[in-house]
């Protein structure tokens, strides 16, 4: 009776060991797959932040492509405007030249009239600036690629010679049309002042930003009919 009680006692005791160590194992294996469960969510972590830089980099990458780009294009469309305008003014020139008996090739002897004598000089000036084309302020209708030579002609021809910023902005009501229009005459109830640079902060916004004139232009080389 004594040997069957202590064998049992000696089972009960291996069981108890061996079910400690198995339920050891157990915590070990949980321990380390949650070790490597945090690994590999700090790895996950690390591509993530590494695809997020290579990301801003590429976004940066593609916003300086995409304003040198604007930029060319939007000098290419200055230079092409220019061209167009200085050819359309040397033959509007050439013609009233040829028309005009005052011009050097009618009167070659007063072409070498001495310019020392100040009042001679500007008769002279007056004179010629009486035969030269009219200058024209053309109405902005809301096309970009014609907000530069807008600005640069109601620059010259009306902010230059009218020092009131009330009279600056009834004139640049009078010289547009439309929507660009409606939108100049939102600032007239402002201080003139503040109205005026107002308006001119609206235009550039809205119609002589870079790429809105590169854009334009390239509308316009797409979708003119071939030479």
């Amino acid at each position: 009776m004594s040997q069957r009680s202590s064998s049992s006692s000696i089972k009960l005791k291996r069981a108890q060991e061996t079910a400690a160590r198995r339920a050891a194992e157990v915590r070990l294996k949980h321990l380390q797959d949650e070790a490597e469960l945090e690994e590999e969510a700090r790895r996950l972590e690390e591509e993530q932040r590494a695809i997020q830089r290579k990301t801003r980099l590429l976004k940066a990458q593609a916003e300086i492509a995409e304003c040198k780009a604007c930029e060319e294009a939007y000098e290419e469309a200055s230079l092409l405007s220019y061209r167009r305008t200085s050819v359309t003014s040397k033959k509007s020139i050439k013609k009233t030249t040829s028309m005009d008996p005052k011009a050097a090739e009618f009167n070659p002897i007063s072409s070498n009239i001495s310019n020392s004598n100040p009042t001679e000089q500007f008769i002279r000036q007056a004179s010629a600036a009486l035969y030269l084309p009219k200058q024209e302020i053309p109405t902005f209708k809301g096309d970009p690629l014609e907000y530069t030579n807008f600005m640069m002609a109601f620059k010259n021809i009306v902010e230059d010679v009218t020092p009131s910023p009330s009279a600056r902005l009834n004139y640049l009501v009078q010289y547009t049309s439309g929507d660009v229009q409606d939108l100049v005459k939102s600032c007239l109830v402002m201080d003139p002042v503040q109205g005026y640079e107002a308006a001119h902060q609206l235009l550039k916004t809205r119609y002589g930003q870079n790429y809105k004139i590169a854009t334009a232009y390239v509308d316009h080389i797409t979708k003119s009919p071939p030479l």
